[in-house]
C-alpha cells in the first residue's frame, strides 16, 4: 500500500467532513491504547505536517497533538508495559501525553468473569470512566477528541444493536462526528489499517482480552462476522449503502463516498448527524437559492434534495423537459466539495452556480439581467455606486436565517460584501482573489483595483467561529452588492 495515499485519503475525508479542530486552540486530543487502530491514527494525524502538498502545509489545521491514555489497571504489569511504550513514543514524536489511572480497579476486575451480563457491565463502566477523563481534558474552545473507530467497528456495532435494541436508529452504526468527538478512520476498513501499519512499520500490542468472547463485541467479531464474510464478501459495501439509505429515510444527514484503492472499491459512510432544514428563497431578480443552514461547511445530502432540484430546474426551464439524474448528482457533489463555482447547465437554459454553502438557480431570462449588470463594469473606471449599499455588520453578529432571507431578497447573488480596506482586512480575514463566473467583469475590476470582497454568508460563518476577529471586522466599512 502507498503510505502517502492512505494519509492523503484520511486528510481529504477530514476536510470534507469538518473533522479538524476549530480555532483558536486547534488542539487534537487522540485517544490511544496500544492497539493497531489508535496507534495508526496517531501516526497518520502526526504525518500531516510532513506531507509536501501545498494545501496540507498552508492549512496548518492541527497545531498541537495530545495523546490521551487510560490505564484500566486490569491486567497488572501488562498495563504498565503499554504505558511505558506510549511514554517513549510520545517523547520520540515530541508530543504531550496525559494518562488517567482508573480509581475503581478492583470493581472493574470483579466484572471480569464468565457471566455475559457482568462483562457487558464492565465494558459500560470502563467506557464511562474513559470518556469522563476525555471530557475533562477538552477545556479550550475548538478542542476535539479523535478516536480510531473504522468501518468494521461501525458494522459490528450495528449488528450488535440489532440483537440488543429495538431502536432502528442505533442500527445505523457509529457516527463520524458526535459533538466534540471525531472519527477520521470512518473512511477506511480494518484491513486497510493493518496494511498501512505494516507499510509504516508501526509497532503495536495485541490485547489478550480481545479474544475473550464473553464480551459482546468480541463474540460478534470472533463468532458471527467471519461466517458472514466468508459467505457474503461484499457485506461491508452493502452495509454502507443500506445505512446511508436508511439514514435518509430517518431524516438524518448522510453522504456516501466511493474511492478506489489498488484496484479495489471501498465504500465510505460519512456523517450521520441530525439533518438541518434546507433553506430555500429567492434573490432580487427571482433566482432560486438553496442554502445549507447546517453547522457543517458541506452541502451534503438533504432529504428530498434531488427531487427539490428537479422541481426548481423544471420551473425555470423554458422547455419543460426532464432532468438527467446524472446532472443532479454532479451538482450535489460539486456543491459538497466546494471546488467548483459553475455554471452547471441543465436543459431549458437553466444555470446552477455554487458558492459557499449555496446553490443558485437562474433561468436564461434572469441570467441576461445579471449579464447586463456585469457588462456595466466592463469599461468603467469605478464600481457603479448605485448598486452598492452600506452593510451593517452588527446584524451579522446576531445572525439568523431571517436575516439571510431579508438581505438576499433585496440584493444580488452571491451577495458580496465589498470594502476598500483590502490590506488591513486581509490581516483579519483574507478576501477572494479570483473571478466569479456570474460576475466576471465586476470581480475582475475588484481584484485589479485592490478591493476586498467575500460573500456575506462567508463572513457570517467566520464570525461565528472566530469571535475575537469577528469583533475586529466591525471596525471596517462594508458595502453589499
Amino acid at each position: 500500500m502507498n503510505k502517502n495515499f492512505f494519509i492523503k485519503h484520511v486528510f481529504k475525508f477530514m476536510l470534507k467532513m469538518d473533522l479538524f479542530p476549530y480555532p483558536p486552540s486547534s488542539r487534537a486530543f487522540i485517544a490511544v491504547s496500544t492497539g493497531v487502530d489508535s496507534l495508526s491514527l496517531l501516526h497518520c494525524l502526526h504525518s500531516f505536517n510532513f506531507l509536501k502538498e501545498k494545501e496540507m502545509r498552508e492549512k496548518n489545521l492541527i497545531r498541537e497533538i495530545i495523546i490521551l491514555h487510560v490505564n484500566h489497571n486490569t491486567r497488572g504489569e501488562e498495563n504498565y508495559r503499554e504505558e511505558r511504550f506510549l511514554k517513549d513514543l510520545a517523547k520520540k514524536l515530541h508530543l504531550r501525553i496525559e494518562i488517567e489511572y482508573m480509581q475503581n480497579q478492583d470493581n472493574l476486575k470483579g466484572n471480569l468473569n464468565s457471566n455475559s451480563n457482568s462483562n457487558s457491565n464492565f465494558e459500560f463502566k470502563a467506557r464511562e470512566l474513559r470518556y469522563a477523563f476525555f471530557k475533562k481534558m477538552l477545556t479550550q474552545e475548538g478542542d476535539r477528541l479523535y478516536t480510531a473507530h473504522h468501518i468494521d467497528d461501525s458494522f459490528e456495532w450495528s449488528l450488535m444493536q440489532k440483537f440488543k435494541s429495538s431502536n432502528i436508529r442505533s442500527t445505523l452504526g457509529i457516527p463520524v462526528r458526535n459533538g466534540l468527538i471525531a472519527r477520521p478512520f470512518m473512511c477506511v476498513t480494518k484491513k486497510q489499517i493493518y496494511l498501512w501499519a505494516k507499510t509504516m512499520n508501526i509497532d503495536y500490542f495485541e490485547d489478550n482480552s480481545n479474544s475473550n468472547t464473553h464480551y459482546d463485541r468480541n463474540y460478534i467479531r470472533q463468532k458471527i462476522i467471519p461466517s458472514i464474510a466468508s459467505r457474503f464478501p461484499s457485506y461491508l459495501k452493502h452495509y454502507v449503502y443500506r445505512s446511508n439509505d436508511l439514514a435518509k429515510k430517518l431524516k438524518l444527514n448522510i453522504c456516501l463516498k466511493t474511492e478506489k484503492e489498488n484496484e479495489t472499491k471501498t465504500n465510505y459512510p460519512l456523517e450521520l448527524s441530525e439533518l438541518s432544514e434546507l433553506v430555500v428563497f429567492k434573490d432580487f431578480f427571482g433566482g432560486v437559492i438553496f442554502y445549507n443552514s447546517s453547522n457543517s461547511k458541506n452541502f451534503c445530502y438533504y432529504r428530498n434534495l434531488e427531487q427539490d432540484i428537479v422541481k426548481v430546474v423544471c420551473s425555470l426551464s423554458n422547455k419543460g423537459r426532464g432532468v438527467l439524474r446524472s446532472q443532479v448528482i454532479k451538482l450535489i457533489n460539486a456543491a459538497s466539495s466546494g471546488d467548483r463555482w459553475g455554471p452547471i447547465v441543465f436543459s431549458g437554459g437553466v444555470h446552477a452556480y455554487i458558492f459557499s454553502k449555496m446553490i443558485f438557480f437562474v433561468s436564461e431570462r434572469i441570467l441576461r439581467k445579471y449579464t447586463w449588470l456585469d457588462e456595466k463594469n466592463k469599461n468603467t473606471s469605478q464600481i457603479p455606486l448605485g448598486l452598492l449599499k452600506p452593510f451593517p455588520l452588527d446584524s451579522l453578529l446576531n445572525y439568523k436565517i431571517e436575516l439571510v432571507r431579508k438581505y438576499n431578497k433585496h440584493h444580488f447573488f452571491p451577495f458580496f460584501l465589498i470594502s476598500k480596506e483590502k490590506e488591513s482586512l486581509n490581516q483579519v480575514y483574507r478576501g477572494i482573489m479570483r473571478e466569479y463566473p456570474l460576475w466576471p467583469n465586476l470581480t475582475s475590476y475588484l481584484i485589479k483595483n485592490n478591493y476586498w470582497f467575500r460573500p456575506a454568508h462567508d463572513v457570517i460563518n467566520f464570525i461565528n467561529k472566530n469571535k475575537i476577529k469577528g469583533n475586529k471586522l466591525k471596525t471596517f466599512q462594508f458595502y453589499i452588492l
